[in-house]
């Protein structure tokens, strides 16, 4: 049966031509922020929610004048509403945008470069729902404000510096975002030694370990940072045993009071406040780290595990470092087996197989306080 106007009703005895009414008289001022409100403020609280197949059934018999109603992307909207499974979050952004920068201070020059990643969560809801764009930040212009921002870093930065002002640049030029993650890895480059000295503009490829760090900007929450340090390879050729645990018909391991005790550890922390110096705070959490895994220069200290080591390297970071609230290190092993090929002498502590497949896994968070939190991201 079909009304005045010859529109077929909708399972909810609604036409097209009234559902469409209904949503025109959404207010314009808003039509993107809140796609979801509206298309459930304009839904009749008497149209039941369809299992998709009968749902979709039910738009299949529709004639073509109903379905022309789906080309209004905010109609088109009330229908994805009606008929699809919800979506429960989205994010977009850009990833390994790579950044070099070079800051000229008379004859020396300093230099980085930064692996960027950027997540953007956004009102863009309706980018998937439907065929419209609208208020889209491509991911293209992402890529380009990297560049913009690491040009406004007239000073020498560290790159949580850089990524709070590149999170910040995303809220203050784009209204549909409310939260940016901004991800940096700064590659291993060091100012190089010539003759004893550093070099005023010269680097080689040597850093321990690839420094990280994350900053999440929002618009309702104040912004959190963490740092961090991937694969900061580490190892001792002695000073290392493990005794003591627990043995069963499946165990094969002997207790042992020497060994080569080496990692690859990757760590992050947590900031209750920020530091005066990002980079100073940096160097003395390496420095923590490395004085609790290696001991005095001479003689070193003795570790009885991975599990003891780990929280005494952690402890050191909390209790040096100021405003440092929660560190978590893990440590993959990096195995070096006793060697004892046929007809060579037994082993002596020489000759390893080196091995990382398979590795045990250790790993553990220290904090300033009590309870464990959960790394802010996106």
């Amino acid at each position: 049966m079909r009304d005045p106007k010859g529109q077929a009703p909708q399972p909810d005895g609604l036409t097209t031509a009234s559902r469409v009414e209904t949503v025109a008289r959404c207010s314009p001022a808003d039509p993107l922020l809140d796609t979801r409100r509206r298309a459930s403020a304009t839904t009749p609280a008497r149209f039941p929610r369809a299992p998709p197949p009968a749902a979709r059934r039910a738009l299949a018999r529709a004639d073509r004048s109903d379905r022309a109603f789906l080309a209004d992307k905010r109609a088109a909207a009330v229908v994805a509403d009606l008929v699809m499974p919800n979506l429960v979050h989205h994010v977009h952004g850009k990833k390994r945008v790579r950044v070099a920068r070079t800051w000229r201070e008379g004859s020396v020059h300093h230099f980085v470069e930064w692996n960027v990643e950027v997540v953007i969560e956004s009102a863009m809801a309706h980018a998937y729902k439907t065929p419209s764009n609208e208020g889209m930040t491509t991911t293209d212009t992402t890529k380009n404000q990297c560049y913009v921002v690491a040009k406004a870093m007239q000073k020498r930065c560290a790159p949580e510096t850089y990524a709070l002002a590149l999170g910040k640049q995303f809220l203050d030029s784009y209204p549909l975002i409310s939260a940016v993650e901004v991800r940096v890895e700064q590659a291993p480059w060091r100012r190089t030694k010539v003759l004893g000295a550093d070099h005023d503009h010269g680097y080689t490829f040597t850093a321990p370990c690839l420094r990280v760090c994350a900053a999440v900007v929002s618009r309702t929450k104040p912004p959190a940072v963490r740092s961090g340090m991937r694969n900061l390879r580490v190892l001792k050729t002695t000073q290392s045993g493990y005794e003591g645990f627990l043995v069963d018909k499946h165990t094969a391991l002997k207790d042992t009071r020497e060994r080569i005790f080496a990692t690859a550890v990757d760590v992050d922390w947590t900031w209750s406040k920020p530091p005066g110096c990002y980079d100073g705070a940096y160097d003395g959490v390496y420095d923590a780290l490395a004085e609790n895994f290696f001991g005095p220069p001479r003689g070193g200290v003795y570790s009885p595990s991975v599990q003891y080591t780990l929280y005494q390297m952690g402890t050191a970071a909390v209790e040096r470092v100021n405003g440092l609230e929660q560190i978590t290190l893990t440590a993959p092993n990096l195995h070096f087996i006793p060697a004892n090929p046929p007809g060579a002498a037994p082993f002596a502590d020489d000759v390893y197989v080196a091995t990382s497949e398979p590795h045990g896994q250790i790993s553990c968070t220290v904090s300033a306080k009590h309870g464990f939190a959960p790394l802010a991201k996106l």
